[in-house]
């Protein structure tokens, strides 16, 4: 007989080399795995695989993501990272921009549906966005606002000039082909872009820098029949969140340091 000493040691033994044995439950229902003690659920898979456009059979890669995650975070706070400055500042960036998709979301679904008529009329004001929606190739300088003066902009031709320019000057700047959907464009800037010389600059400010498209090449690309009345609500929608979000603006009180306004 195995006395009662022998029995529990045994037992600790046994507990000791299976997960799943001795209390220890196999994760079952929403609960998908368990990492020391925090569960991960369905719930948070769904959203990884979203986040990560994954589909159903990618599951158990998205989950070994979420594991590998949740451990090094564990890791990370008892190294005590998670109090620098440097995790604060971008915790609460991420934060914010979590917080303000959220609210954006809101205001789209607030929006009244629109009308048949208002839909027709969208589209017609904004040809650049359907049938006459092109595909510009164009070479694209960017530089801080001010960086070159209108006057200097002036006599130059080709991008090359500008890049020649800014160099001599000994400012920064990033240079690249890229390819711009005239649906993303203003009505204004699409008949600038779409009548101007190949190849001869176009100087614009954009979210406080100085940007310098050349078009290379344009192609045609209307958008299909089927698609244009979901493209123009999605548009609607954005020119109504826009509009929340310079309300916002006009009520607040804003100071800016000398050299940061936004132009």
């Amino acid at each position: 007989m195995i006395s009662g000493f022998l029995r529990l040691a045994m037992i600790s033994l046994l507990c000791g080399s299976t997960l799943t044995a001795c209390g220890e439950k196999t994760p079952k229902g929403q609960v998908l795995a368990v990492v020391n003690g925090n569960e991960v659920t369905r719930r948070d898979l769904s959203g990884e695989a979203g986040a990560a456009g994954a589909g159903e059979d990618a599951a158990p890669a998205v989950l070994s993501g979420v594991i590998d995650r949740k451990l090094a975070a564990a890791e990370a706070q008892r190294l005590e990272l998670d109090k620098t400055p440097q995790f604060t500042a971008q915790a609460n960036r991420l934060q914010e921009v979590m917080l303000s998709r959220t609210l954006f979301d809101r205001w789209a679904n607030e929006m009244p549906q629109p009308s048949k008529q208002a839909i027709s009329a969208y589209i017609r004001a904004n040809p650049q966005q359907f049938d006459n929606r092109k595909l510009f190739l164009v070479d694209r300088i960017s530089t801080e606002a001010g960086a070159i003066s209108k006057e200097e902009l002036l006599p130059l031709q080709t991008n090359d000039d500008v890049s020649a320019a800014l160099t001599e000057q000994k400012r920064s700047f990033q240079r690249a082909k890229t390819v711009v959907d005239s649906a993303t464009l203003q009505p204004a800037l699409f008949r600038q872009m779409n009548s101007i010389a190949p190849g001869y600059p176009l100087a614009i400010t954009q979210n406080g820098e100085l940007v310098i498209l050349a078009v290379l090449e344009a192609r045609d690309a209307p958008l299909p029949a089927n698609q244009r009345e979901a493209a123009a609500i999605a548009s609607a929608r954005k020119a109504f969140v826009q509009q929340k979000l310079s309300a916002l603006r006009k009520s607040a009180k804003i100071t800016y340091q000398p050299g940061f306004r936004p132009t």
